[in-house]
């Protein structure tokens, strides 16, 4: 029969795990402006168009819904910033 002591996950692991579920989507979203940017400044750069295989990774947030209005928003003013252009 198992203990009370044996069957109870250590501290550490519940912390980082409630971190990890708060961090990871705010960390996907933050960087999302900064390497859809550099990716379409590195295609305009290159002209090769190997470089839109980054907007897979954010489709997401680049969908038309309400909801993703202000990411649409985030990731424009990352683009002025760049000086480059979406794709079409």
């Amino acid at each position: 029969m198992a203990t009370k002591k044996q069957t109870e996950r250590p501290r550490w692991i519940t912390r980082y795990s409630y971190a990890a579920l708060i961090c990871a989507p705010l960390v996907y979203v933050l960087s999302s402006g900064p390497v859809l940017a550099t990716a379409f400044w590195l295609r305009d750069m290159t002209h090769w168009d190997g470089f839109y295989a980054v907007i897979w990774i954010y489709r997401p947030l680049l969908e038309n819904y309400p909801l993703t209005y202000p990411f649409h928003v985030y990731i424009g003013w990352w683009l002025n910033l760049f000086g480059s252009m979406p794709p079409g």
